[in-house]
């Protein structure tokens, strides 16, 4: 499917962006053509034509909507070219502020025009879709992904997201023009495409016995060779589930597909994780769970061409029982994210917040990533360097821990803190997509106070991407090793402990007003940005080709003795 994107100029356009809001929900496009975005143009505007635009944008997270502002108005072949900057669509078109344009500029493309309806596959036919897909140059992605038309959704895993972000990226690439997906089933069966991937929902989470019918799915695409398998315990399901995984991938293997997996976490000691895994006895993790961790690894590495790792400590750690050439470093990607340029004060405005010192969690409520610790840090402190201070938690319960008795216990914990909780510390519960841009754009600084290191963080890409200055417990302080952040902290001029925190109140509190001070704040902020464009998900694409498209490493047919022995390598 082609993608398209609108640009739209306004002007002191409050009053009749109305009827431009209307407008949009009522186009109907030609066949195989999906609005990837509407690029709105704020042209010098001195009415509240941004705020307008802004809500727009919140109250319609169905739509991709960004925003460019201009402080002064610019002539009107500048404003076309910078948002033709910004569009990533394969066709552009300005519009009108009424859209009266948009069916004279659609006939311009030559393409057929067809009813609107709710998804593609409503319109072909699903073995046409398949055989159109089913190709040698094609990829084959099984993974948890977010509901239609949406990046983060409720009621999928945080691997989804980074799922759709990653292949998105990677579909631009000439190499992998066609990419499907196997994914989990949310309200029904379906097959639909979105933005030129294909989406088959086929296999329920919790179930390993519906695999059967992702076994069939896999089959029908029997050209496709490459496969990439995102995978996260629990982001499957159960432990039933994530279990089933194995044979699963061993299927893949006899079949001969070259599979690349993206291993989201590598635990290979529970001993730091009781409080996660609802486990408080230490013999129990040495000398059960952590031999069957490793066995684990092995087996779902072994029959695997390469193994993605998110950080540069996690490679380290997998290539103690996996075959280090086998192992792969590509950083966690920064999304591209809606109202970027949204300024602080708009923003907190949009949230009702007046003017003090915001700290964001942003995130599932789990005990690794210490929330319950910034809590109580927070409860008694209302002021800092003479300024209110506010702590705003971003995120609900976890989708994969929920029904845990352990979980839930942990969250009855969070939910008596939160009703003795002071004004000064906020529950957003779970935030919708597009409410994602106002909190990070609202708030200060990012403070991520895990209890241990188990995977590469999502909330931390989310500050990158708005450029927020962040601080690290220690527990995190080997994300820091990864040689492009090495680079980026010496080049700004700072060290590691600038962004490190002992995980007590008083080391929080303490680098937190260092951290505010003017010109270390801007240290901060500078490399974020840094980062961000470092590890954009579009940077990172070549990345992910160049591990796709490398030759196998050869393996052993023959892997017990590996298993046995764990100095021996798969």
């Amino acid at each position: 499917m082609r993608s398209i994107s609108f640009i739209i100029p306004v002007h002191n356009e409050k009053k009749r962006l109305k009827k431009i809001f209307e407008a949009l929900k009522e186009v109907e496009l030609p066949r195989g053509l999906g609005l990837s975005e509407v690029i709105f143009v704020d042209n010098g505007s001195t009415d509240k034509t941004f705020l307008k635009l802004a809500d727009f944008a919140r109250e319609n997270g169905n739509i991709n909507i960004s925003i460019i502002s201009y402080k002064t108005k610019l002539p009107a072949k500048k404003v076309f070219l910078e948002g033709l900057k910004a569009s990533k669509s394969h066709y552009t078109i300005l519009l009108n502020k009424d859209l009266s344009n948009l069916k004279q500029e659609l006939n311009k493309l030559k393409i057929k025009k067809v009813p609107n309806k709710n998804s593609l596959a409503q319109e072909e036919n699903i073995e046409k879709l398949i055989k159109n897909y089913n190709k040698p140059e094609s990829l084959l992605v099984i993974s948890s992904y977010p509901k239609k038309q949406e990046t983060y959704s409720n009621g999928v895993c945080a691997v989804a997201s980074f799922t759709k972000n990653t292949i998105s990226s990677l579909s631009k690439i000439q190499k992998f023009k066609k990419i499907i997906v196997l994914t989990m089933v949310l309200d029904k069966e379906e097959v639909y495409e979105e933005n030129g991937i294909l989406v088959v929902r086929c296999f329920r989470r919790n179930n390993p016995f519906s695999y059967f019918d992702l076994f069939k799915k896999i089959r029908l695409f029997n050209v496709t060779r490459k496969v990439l398998i995102e995978f996260e315990f629990a982001s499957f399901g159960d432990t039933k589930a994530t279990l089933a995984i194995l044979p699963l991938v061993w299927s893949l293997y006899f079949l001969r597909k070259d599979v690349t997996i993206v291993v989201h976490q590598v635990v290979l000691d529970l001993n730091k994780l009781g409080g996660h895994i609802g486990i408080s006895s230490r013999k129990i993790l040495s000398y059960i769970f952590n031999p069957a961790l490793m066995l684990y690894y092995r087996l779902l590495s072994y029959p695997a061409k390469n193994i993605v790792v998110l950080e540069e400590d996690l490679r380290e750690r997998i290539s103690t029982i996996v075959r280090p050439e086998k192992v792969h470093f590509v950083p966690h990607g920064v999304p591209k994210v809606q109202m970027h340029n949204l300024k602080k004060r708009a923003a907190r405005k949009l949230l009702g917040i007046e003017d003090e010192i915001i700290i964001l969690y942003f995130g599932y409520l789990t005990w690794y990533k210490g929330v319950d610790f910034l809590i109580r840090t927070f409860i008694g402190k209302k002021r800092l360097n003479g300024k209110k201070i506010k702590l705003i938690i971003a995120g609900g319960p976890s989708f994969t821990q929920e029904k845990k008795p352990h979980y839930k216990k942990f969250i009855t914990t969070i939910q008596n803190m939160m009703k003795k909780a002071p004004s000064n510390v906020k529950f957003t519960g779970f935030v919708e997509e597009k409410d994602i841009p106002l909190y990070f754009s609202a708030s200060d600084l990012v403070v991520l106070p895990y209890r241990a290191f188990i995977s590469s963080s999502g909330p931390l890409s989310f500050a990158l991407a708005f450029n927020k200055p962040f601080l690290l417990s220690e527990a995190l302080g080997d994300i820091l090793h990864s040689r492009d952040i090495e680079e980026s902290i010496k080049k700004i001029g700072l060290t590691k402990k600038d962004l490190l925190f002992r995980l007590n109140q008083k080391s929080l509190i303490k680098k937190i007003r260092l951290s505010l001070e003017r010109r270390q704040y801007k240290k901060l902020k500078e490399l974020s940005t840094l980062l961000a464009n470092k590890r954009s998900f579009k940077k990172l694409a070549a990345s992910y080709d160049k591990v796709l498209t490398t030759e196998p490493v050869k393996t052993k047919r023959f892997f017990f003795i590996p298993i046995l022995n764990y100095r021996i390598y798969v």
